[in-house]
């Protein structure tokens, strides 16, 4: 999937600057989600919401949705940019997926997990890619 997307974004003239895993995601956002609070932070729900706008994660029923793969890439035009990737299995659940596409991950698959119930629905297919 990576493979697919770096050339997408060189062929259209960007450069990679950074790719960061699920696991230095989480460690960033758990992390501040932990911090002890001194009392100014408000309420949870308003604390999680500045952490993910802060890392530029979305929010999806009170939870953070982590791709596996974020690739942050220049434009031609020196623009920033970044595309956030998850690897849908077979193993996934419906609503797994849909939270996934709500918030605007690129859901790559492998051909055998294309018969899961999960990925049958035909809004999520064609967000689909499969390799």
């Amino acid at each position: 999937m990576y493979q697919a997307e770096a050339a997408k974004i060189g062929k259209e003239g960007g450069t990679i600057t950074r790719v960061t895993l699920d696991f230095e995601l989480k460690r960033k956002l758990f992390s501040e989600l932990n911090k002890p609070d001194d009392g100014t932070r408000g309420h949870d729900v308003q604390r999680k919401s500045a952490i993910a706008e802060a890392h530029d994660i979305r929010l999806i029923e009170g939870r953070f949705v982590i791709p596996d793969l974020r690739i942050e890439y220049e434009t031609e035009d020196r623009e920033p940019g970044k595309v956030d990737l998850e690897l849908a299995t077979g193993d996934y659940k419906t609503s797994q997926v849909q939270a996934k596409r709500a918030a605007g991950l690129k859901i790559y698959a492998p051909d055998s997990a294309l018969g899961s119930p999960a990925l049958k629905d035909p809004e999520l297919i064609s967000g689909l890619i499969s390799f």
